[in-house]
């Protein structure tokens, strides 16, 4: 298959799923791109377009954005990510992925499985305390967001930490999906950037972002009909299911 195919079917692909789910897109777009034209190009081609995705998706979602919480998570972010940078060269990246893919199956599992099993009074109770606990909810934040800037650092591996996050505060579907996109925009474009500073921002990879836009915008209209059919019980399905793929990814590759 041409190069250019396979390309337009990965972005259609990751515009599909992300604005479908308010992430995922490097899930299911970076295996094809690496393959049709190496990392190196590759992973500066799907940061720009998910610039573009994140961008549409918010802009669906901006009335449920909380600015003053994504302001706080996406700048605590990127203080953790010169530490990811370290992690980088020093590192086993193979433990650290392996490890947060555990994470993200157990956590997937826990509330799959047995947290719907638990007393539903306790639950809600549960829940209530800790959305009124703000002290508590900060701190969580602050860990995740850290942990995410660590991660996007070192592996691009920024989303898992919020998208767990988010699920634990069960935040509804429009926060959920304002918040992620918020943050994925401003650490988007620290990711680019620095792309551009390592000199990987070439006229081919310009090229692949402008012939494939069509697919983009094309999947991601598609994701957009999608999203407007999910209930909440089904979206924090999906979303629960995505973790857990995420989590077997990680491991797996």
């Amino acid at each position: 298959m041409h190069e250019s195919i396979i390309v337009m079917v990965a972005l259609a692909l990751a515009g599909f799923v992300h604005s479908a789910t308010g992430f995922g897109s490097a899930l299911v777009g970076m295996p094809l791109l690496a393959m049709a034209l190496g990392t190196a190009t590759a992973a500066p081609v799907l940061a720009i377009s998910s610039q573009v995705v994140n961008f549409a998706v918010l802009c669906q979602y901006w009335r449920a954005l909380h600015f003053r919480e994504a302001a706080r998570l996406s700048a605590i972010s990127v203080l953790g990510i010169p530490a990811g940078l370290a992690l980088l060269r020093y590192g086993n990246e193979a433990l650290i992925t392996g490890l947060l893919g555990v994470v993200l199956i157990g956590y997937a599992g826990y509330a799959s499985l047995l947290e719907p099993r638990l007393n539903a009074r306790r639950a809600d109770a549960a829940a209530q305390r800790y959305e009124s606990d703000s002290r508590r909810v900060r701190w969580g934040g602050a860990l995740a967001a850290l942990t995410a800037g660590v991660l996007g650092g070192a592996y691009n591996a920024n989303g898992p930490p919020l998208i767990v996050y988010g699920a634990i505060r069960r935040w509804p579907k429009d926060r959920f999906k304002s918040m992620l996109q918020s943050f994925f925009i401003v650490n988007g474009l620290f990711i680019v950037a620095g792309h551009a500073a390592a000199g990987l921002i070439t006229t081919p990879v310009l090229w692949h972002c402008t012939y494939s836009m069509p697919a983009v915008l094309m999947g991601m209209g598609l994701g957009f009909v999608v999203d407007r059919r999910l209930d909440a019980r089904r979206f924090r399905r999906l979303v629960l299911g995505m973790i857990l793929v995420l989590g077997m990814a990680l491991i797996v590759f």
